[in-house]
């Protein structure tokens, strides 16, 4: 609940709280949470911690991507999308593909939106991750558009995906702000007074 309502802090709190209790819990959403605080050290740490436990979900591996591309360091991240590809997690929808048309964004949009109509990737797990992709190589519209569709219509889960720096350009839409009501967050904010650290009051 914390960390869908943007109380990133008071999330990674209550994490590193269950972590002194059982420390080998697997926690993908602690990476986010950390990326969206600014905390990039700490991420990246936690990213070994939970690599080393033996049983990572593919997920922790694309956050790491993620990470990376979110430097806008393009060989660090050229680099970081060939080890993902070659561990094949399977889980970014067309990943050969994108990372084919890296250097051609026109191609990348084509086939992220072709992707995101594909009934094999068009659910609330796949959908999140193609608005993240989209973003970065410019389909802010399409973005929404999967956003919309993965938290609104098939009520998604991984609303704390909303808060990651992939997606600061799509925070600033009307179209999120549409999101934020459906989902509430907005009269939760307003009601409670506590904005958290992802909003703010005007």
């Amino acid at each position: 609940f914390l960390a869908h309502v943007g109380r990133l802090q008071d999330s990674i709190e209550q994490f590193w709280a269950s972590m002194r209790l059982d420390p080998i819990i697997s926690a993908p959403v602690l990476n986010i949470l950390l990326d969206v605080a600014g905390r990039h050290d700490e991420a990246d740490a936690e990213y070994r911690r939970q690599c080393s436990l033996g049983t990572t979900p593919p997920l922790i591996h694309f956050f790491d991507l993620l990470r990376i591309m979110v430097r806008r360091d393009r060989q660090a991240t050229l680099d970081r999308f060939e080890r993902f590809l070659a561990d094949d997690y399977g889980f970014l929808p067309r990943a050969p593909e994108l990372f084919a048309a890296f250097d051609d964004p026109p191609r990348a949009r084509a086939i992220l939106r072709e992707a995101s109509r594909d009934a094999a990737f068009r659910n609330a797990t796949y959908l999140p991750d193609i608005a993240a992709m989209a973003a970065w190589f410019g389909d802010i519209e399409l973005a929404v558009e999967c956003l919309k569709t993965s938290f609104i219509e098939m009520r998604g889960v991984a609303i704390a995906m909303l808060w990651h720096p992939m997606l600061a350009q799509v925070r600033k839409t009307e179209g999120f702000k549409d999101i934020m009501r459906a989902l509430g967050q907005y009269d939760y904010w307003r009601r409670s007074g506590n904005w958290g650290d992802v909003a703010r009051p005007l």
